[in-house]
């Protein structure tokens, strides 16, 4: 008789993924002009941009995060490190807490 062998390669993860970027470019070339965290499998996500001065100058909180565009009450934001902050829950209902500095490169 014939044999037949099958492999199966699982692999285990946490079970959502989120990358914080770490540097965008909003000049209007369409891209990086925005920036947001790329995530999959989260039931809810918030995201916070702060100046180096610690003040909050960006929320969102949406299952699709638009992202903030590098601008501060219709003006253009100045190149610099910022803070990102990033808070949600997974589909397994565990919270979320990341941060990360970027840069913004016009």
């Amino acid at each position: 008789g014939c044999v037949e062998v099958n492999t199966v390669e699982i692999e285990i993860t946490d079970g959502y993924d989120i990358v914080l970027p770490n540097a965008f470019s909003p000049n209007g070339d369409g891209m990086n002009d925005n920036i947001r965290p790329v995530y999959a499998c989260v039931n809810n996500i918030e995201m916070s941009i702060y100046d180096t001065f610690g003040s909050l100058i960006y929320y969102e909180n949406n299952l699709e995060l638009n992202g903030w565009d590098g601008s501060l009450n219709g003006k253009l934001a100045e190149n610099g490190n910022y803070l990102i902050v990033v808070k949600g829950t997974t589909i397994y209902n565990e919270e979320i807490n990341l941060r990360g500095v970027f840069v913004l490169l016009r």
